[in-house]
């Protein structure tokens, strides 16, 4: 079966999944090189991203906020708490 993904930052459907992450992987895996966009598919042979080193690294990286881009390092509740913020200024706009 053939699964879409959507990096739709406004559906409440999402905002569990992308914008309120249960955990450091779950949000690295939306955020950073490890989701491979459908359109760069099918991947090169010697694609990088086909490596599971570096899609394992992309999973361990440091956190930033995917709407200001402000770095977290390792601090996943931090990052968490801001994200609530950042949601609740992008509804507003």
């Amino acid at each position: 079966p053939l699964t879409v993904l959507i990096r739709d930052m406004y559906a409440k459907a999402t905002i569990h999944l992308l914008l309120l992450p249960r955990s450091p992987a779950h949000y690295n895996s939306f955020h950073t090189p490890f989701f491979i966009p459908l359109v760069d598919y099918p991947l090169a042979e010697d694609d990088v991203r086909r490596q599971s080193s570096f899609q394992n690294a992309n999973l361990d990286a440091e956190f930033g906020c995917w709407r200001c881009g402000e770095a977290f390092g390792r601090k996943f509740s931090e990052l968490k708490k801001h994200l609530e913020i950042e949601f609740q200024l992008w509804k507003a706009e």
